[in-house]
């Protein structure tokens, strides 16, 4: 019985000796797993309140484009939100390096802008010193703000049918908003279906509606603001008059300077502006019959000047520039002209196609046409015109901004696409981060 203790003692002892062998060699590995767990705890939960940040700071940049329209202002809002705000994330080592990046999207068929932000730090370890003394924390977001482009603005405060659409109208503007400032119950009259644009916007409590569909209508609506007004550069008129009372026939070609008195073509040929800066000073300028008008690259200024583009003519012209000096200036092109009209992209009047001064008195126009590529392109900038456009059938502007204080659309099929001299309209939708 004795040995039989003495033997189960012994082999006690041993197991003991084992056990106590065993958890020594483990020991190091529990510490390390246990303070994995604690480090990771504590990583995911700095990478939490990086994620949060780096979310706060697109959804602000993106706010930012709702106002200014400007991606730097928006990547200059939403760096400097990083930078306040990650300086408050306790535990990690050094600065929080981060960077900011904006694009433009289509959201459906709306045109947006995306502010991208990006940020990585690094955290201090603790239990895992030995084998790591810091960890690499990384966050990213994107976010988009779905703001409209307006292509249309119409100026007039207050008065009754400041936008009418007369019947057979075919208007195809599925990134551009159309922006109504009257506050009149009736500023905006739509007797053609408008389905195909991107949003109009009625200051006005309601709109007359002759039964037809508007996409996206919305009244009692804020609208754009002028973006423009007395920030474009008007050109010097020069008054000493160098060519007076011609009349030309056949092809001819015009040289740069000051043209007074009555100006007429008589058609049967080409005439051609070479490149250079015009004035047309108290005259009356007449194309009649038949031809081709070829505007050379520059300005085109009108001073108690209008012009009468007759039917039959094809006016065309690349970087070109018309400035109005006053509310007796305008170029009236009639049924049956094809013009084909665009923009300089560069220099002082970049995307200005036709702009005037603020604060000229109330007057009013027609552009009329036929059927062509690329009608007009650029900024139409005429805040005191009430402008009607008659019968331009199939015609595209690839690139067109219109500000007026009234418009008329009828028997137009037209379909138009932003110009770079763009204005921000209203957001289809709250600002959202991209999943």
């Amino acid at each position: 019985m004795r040995r039989f203790v003495s033997y189960v003692e012994r082999i006690a002892k041993e197991c003991r000796g084992n056990i106590g062998l065993s958890f020594a060699l483990l020991l190091p590995v529990m510490v390390t797993v246990a303070g994995a767990a604690v480090d990771y705890s504590r990583l995911e939960q700095f990478k939490t309140q990086l994620q949060a940040t780096v979310d706060s700071a697109a959804l602000s940049g993106a706010a930012a484009y709702t106002s200014s329209g400007q991606a730097t202002n928006a990547s200059t809002v939403a760096s400097n939100y990083i930078t306040s705000n990650t300086t408050q994330l306790p535990g990690h080592v050094g600065a929080i390096t981060h960077s900011v990046s904006t694009s433009s999207v289509t959201t459906g068929n709306n045109p947006g802008y995306t502010v991208s932000v990006s940020a990585t730090a690094t955290v201090a370890t603790t239990l895992l010193r030995l084998i790591n003394q810091s960890l690499t924390v990384s966050a990213s977001a994107s976010a988009v703000n779905p703001t409209t482009k307006v292509c249309i603005l119409i100026l007039d405060p207050s008065s009754s049918q400041t936008f009418l659409v007369n019947s057979g109208v075919t208007l195809t503007a599925p990134n551009c908003e159309i922006d109504v400032a009257s506050d009149s119950s009736s500023a905006a009259m739509i007797n053609s279906a408008l389905p195909n644009i991107a949003k109009l916007c009625v200051a006005g409590s309601s709109t007359v509606n002759g039964g037809v569909a508007v996409n996206n209508l919305t009244n009692d609506c804020t609208t754009a603001t002028d973006p423009f007004a007395n920030t474009i550069t008007a050109p010097t008129i020069s008054t000493v008059c160098q060519y007076s009372n011609e009349n030309y026939s056949g092809t001819v070609t015009l040289s740069p300077g000051t043209y007074c008195g009555s100006i007429n073509f008589n058609g049967g040929g080409t005439v051609t502006f070479k490149t250079g800066n015009y004035v047309f000073y108290d005259a009356t300028v007449n194309f009649n019959s038949t031809g081709t008008l070829s505007f050379g690259a520059g300005v085109y200024s009108l001073k108690g000047t209008s012009w009468n583009i007759n039917s039959g003519w094809t006016a065309s012209g690349t970087g070109v520039t018309f400035y109005y000096a006053d509310s007796s200036s305008y170029i009236q092109f009639n049924s049956g002209v094809k013009a084909n009209l665009a923009a300089p992209t560069s220099g002082t009047y970049a995307n200005v196609l036709m702009f005037e001064p603020n604060g000229l008195s109330n007057s009013s126009f027609a552009i009329d046409g036929t059927s062509t590529t690329d009608l007009l392109q650029g900024l139409i900038y005429l805040p005191s015109r009430n402008v009607t456009f008659n019968s331009a059938a199939n015609a595209t502007s690839d690139g067109l901004t219109l500000v007026l204080h009234q418009i008329i659309l009828d028997s137009v099929t037209w379909s138009i696409s932003p110009s770079p001299k763009t204005i921000a309209g209203q957001a289809p939708g709250k600002d959202y981060l991209e999943m």
